[in-house]
């Protein structure tokens, strides 16, 4: 269908027309629903914000009471009770002692009310201030918690700590809180992000809000069904408040601007029609003539010329046209030749096209042999944890199979359903960016490990790297594993590791090489205790006595760093202490028992054997070597002519019998340090007095040795942690003293040794708890707190629920007292609950 120049000058200007009211409408539309967002989000802020200091004003306001009422309430001259009383929000108050609340005061009114509106009761009160005042939870000296009641209403406990005290007041934010919700233009909504169910049901309002990045803002988003404007502020890192409004409420007057607008808008455009269909008229005319010459020159008639006599464009138009005949019949004169320009051109671009994909091919595979150059394993993988057809040639031997048309758990050997579960839920906190991408890849798979320990010819460790691929909207669409072998990396840390603990052994041995002879003596009468532990006439097993016997070696090796023999010795412990619940038949039991036994005894021995070629003594053939001055060995020759002489027994006793108590006790104070580092415990050393004692050492080996127990506990059991030991008001680092005596006593000469600490004490209450526990029928009722301690040396009886390597198994300490009993002696203990425990172990000296 012909449509005429007439409409189509008419259809343009109509399409102008509308065109530039509609940009003009549009424009201003956007600027003003800009002006007017800006305008809803600074409202919003500001209502926010205001919230914010109502309720740091509330805060601070409980934190300046709470601070009053706990300096008047060592001041009994102060009515407490008439004082709350005259509080309009204050409903409690009071002071936590000794994990209870030990003074208590109430607003009778609030309480009431309390009572009568949501059932709150003082017992329930106290319950919720005790419950947010575990020791945990009051890392800092100040603290302050929101508890969120029926009907809305919202309770503030705040926490002092004063002198070792804690004190806490609580008040109602009820009134508070309902004024903001009567707010006619914004919704206020405050959340506590503290609790978590409240943090829950908040989800959808807090994903667009990072506290690390801005303390204050606002965005837009559809909640609940809405399209909402929201401004936000944290009152502190706890607290947010939310301000919001209806985009619909928002803008509805401006909608009905923009309808009046519109209206407008339609006169205006018919108008424009009315206008156009004017001066069209008389612009068509010409045009006609114009396209009757066109039509003659189409046929290829050149001799017409348009004649126009106006004088405006389509005049200038005209004459134009009659140049343009005049140029196209000069183009076709030179047709022939653009023909055969073309042609040739169409030739040459085929050979162009084909170089050209030649190069790329070529720029395609020096990039895929690059890749593939990498040591470097490469896998892409989706939100379903599937691996992409994108993957290095490292891959295969890094993972030991092909990732194509698998999954990450087949790469990395995930299969137990636990384990595959949290893979899946870590893709989709990567994916949904929950939590930022950077901390996300920490929550999953670091490394895959192959093999069982880095000396094996099989073992393999892949360390695991991972990054985003976004697309244009910032989206993860893909995660980038990147696997890096670092195998050698790992085995020659764990290398100089082994090296590094073998010379701490070896300057270890040589440091207390006279307390090392005896210890390898001790161990060889261990060794021959073992036939005690069981009988195969009887068909028995002493179960405890060989626990008992292992755990004793795995103390001593643990003194010298012997770390294989030591691991040996506990893994033959934990074994017994495993199968002894079984009640097993001794007569299949006694060959492994045994076997265990001339096991260990074979590598102590191959163990004394190279120690011998290394540092050039006798231990593998029991030959201790004791070095003697020269000048004391020709004075004893000269003494021991002399017969009957009394001063010979003494002189022989002071200076080949009697060595200094020290030089037995030195490596102990080494194996404090090292195992305080292990428990993660400040210790710099112990402190001994009177160390230069002498006595003859050879009635007290055993015991010497078996204080190894002692010292773990002290360490384990006894000290605090650093932190701990710091809100106590003592130093970071614990102390253990070791003082040696001799004492007489009847006329009967006493061996003295003491060691004290400065830790938490042996709580009475809890050994008698932990006592009962283990045994419900026993009959402690009449033991006093100063004898029901002494239960800690019973066999097999520890406060530990779980036992680790350094005690739980309750065998130490009862070994300490077997060994003390054999030798006639006493223990007398003390102990202050958080401030230390005093073993003094007194041992008679024979004739």
């Amino acid at each position: 269908m012909k449509v005429s120049l007439k409409l189509k000058i008419l259809f343009a200007t109509s399409i102008l027309v509308v065109i530039c009211t509609a940009f003009n409408l549009g424009y201003s539309y956007k600027l003003f629903i800009e002006d007017k967002t800006s305008y809803i989000f600074e409202s919003g802020l500001k209502k926010a914000e205001n919230i914010s200091d109502q309720i740091n004003f509330k805060l601070n306001d409980a934190k300046t009471r709470t601070h009053l009422y706990s300096g008047l309430m060592t001041n009994e001259a102060v009515d407490l009770e008439k004082l709350i009383n005259e509080q309009e929000e204050i409903i409690a108050m009071g002071m936590i002692g000794d994990k209870e609340i030990s003074k208590k005061y109430y607003n009778q009114a609030k309480l009431n009310q309390l009572v009568n509106n949501l059932s709150i009761t003082s017992q329930l009160l106290e319950t919720e201030v005790m419950g947010k005042a575990v020791p945990e939870n009051l890392k800092y000296k100040e603290a302050d918690y929101i508890i969120n009641l029926k009907n809305k209403s919202k309770l503030l406990i705040h926490f002092t700590q004063r002198s070792g005290m804690t004190f806490f007041t609580v008040s109602d934010l009820s009134s508070m809180f309902e004024t903001f919700s009567k707010d006619k233009t914004y919704s206020n909504k405050v959340i506590y992000l503290a609790d978590k169910k409240e943090r829950m049901q908040s989800v959808d309002w807090l994903k667009n809000i990072n506290f690390e990045t801005s303390k204050k803002g606002v965005f837009e988003d559809q909640i609940n069904g809405l399209d909402l404007l929201v401004a936000y502020s944290y009152a502190n890192k706890d607290i947010l408040i939310l301000s919001s409004i209806d985009r619909v409420k928002a803008f509805g007057i401006t909608n009905f601007l923009i309808l009046k607008t519109s209206i407008f808008a339609l006169f205006l455009i018919g108008g424009s029609i009315i206008i156009g269909i004017y001066f069209s008229s008389s612009i068509t005319l010409p045009i006609k003539k114009l396209t009757d010459i066109a039509q003659k020159v189409a046929i290829g008639d050149f001799s017409k010329k348009a004649e126009i006599k106006t004088s405006d464009e389509i005049s200038i138009l005209g004459n134009t046209f009659n140049f343009m005949s005049d140029e196209i019949q000069s183009l076709l004169k030179n047709k022939e030749d653009l023909i055969a320009e073309l042609e040739n051109y169409s030739k040459n671009l085929e050979v162009m096209v084909e170089q050209r994909t030649l190069e790329l091919k070529e720029a395609n595979d020096f990039m895929g042999l690059m890749v593939n150059s990498l040591d470097q394993g490469l896998v892409v993988f989706d939100e379903e944890l599937n691996c992409n057809p994108m993957f290095t040639n490292a891959c295969e031997p890094m993972f030991g199979i092909s990732p194509k048309d698998r999954s990450i758990p087949e790469l990395l050997d995930i299969t137990e359903e636990s384990e595959l579960n949290v893979l899946t839920q870590w893709a989709k906190v990567l994916f949904s960016e929950m939590i930022p991408f950077e901390s996300a890849v920490t929550l999953g798979p670091k490394n895959k490990i192959v093999g069982t320990h880095y000396s094996d010819d099989n073992y393999k460790f892949i360390g695991l790297n991972y990054y985003p691929m976004r697309d244009s909207d910032e989206k993860i669409i893909n995660i980038v594993m990147i696997a890096t072998d670092k195998t050698k990396e790992v085995q020659a840390t764990e290398t100089a590791k082994e090296k590094e603990a073998y010379v701490s052994m070896i300057l270890k041995i040589l440091n207390n090489k006279n307390q090392f002879e005896s210890f390898i003596s001790e161990v060889e009468e261990i060794f021959h205790q073992f036939s005690k532990t069981y009988s195969l006439e009887e068909n028995t097993v002493d179960f405890e006595l060989a626990m008992m016997l292992f755990h004793t070696l795995n103390g001593g090796f643990g003194i010298y760093s012997i770390t294989k023999l030591q691991a040996q010795a506990r893994g033959y412990e934990t074994e017994i202490s495993t199968i002894k619940e079984t009640s097993p038949d001794p007569q299949e039991y006694i060959p492994f028992l045994q076997a265990h036994v001339e096991s260990l005894k074979a590598d102590f021995h191959q163990f004394k054997v190279d120690l011998d070629k290394l540092i050039g003594t006798k231990f593998s053939q029991n030959e201790a070597i004791s070095e003697i001055p020269r000048k004391k060995i020709l004075e004893l020759k000269n003494l021991i002519k002399s017969a009957h002489n009394p001063e010979l027994l003494h002189y022989y006793s002071e200076n080949f019998v009697k060595v200094p108590i020290i030089n037995y006790f030195k490596a102990y104070d080494d194996f404090c340090i090292t195992t305080a580092v292990k428990i993660n415990k400040e210790f710099h050393g112990l402190t001994f007095g009177n160390p230069e004692l002498k006595v003859e050492v050879e009635p007290y080996l055993e015991f010497f040795n078996v204080l190894v127990h002692l010292f773990r506990n002290c360490l384990d059991h006894g000290l605090e942690d650093p932190n701990t030991r710091e809100e106590l008001g003592k130093s970071r680092d614990g102390h253990i003293e070791v003082n040696f005596d001799m004492l007489e006593e009847h006329g009967q000469q006493l061996f003295a040794l003491t060691v004290k600490d400065d830790g938490a004490g042996i709580d009475p209450e809890k050994i008698r708890a932990r006592y009962l526990k283990i045994y419900p029928d026993a009959q402690i009722d009449n033991f006093t707190d100063e004898e029901i301690i002494y239960k800690i040396f019973d066999p097999f009886f520890s406060t530990r629920d779980e036992v680790s390597a350094l005690s739980g198994r309750g065998v130490g300490m009862s070994a300490i007292q077997e060994v003390v009993d054999r030798l006639h002696g006493k223990v007398v203990l003390k102990s202050v609950v958080g401030q230390g425990s005093s073993f003094e172990f007194i041992i008679p000296i024979e004739s």
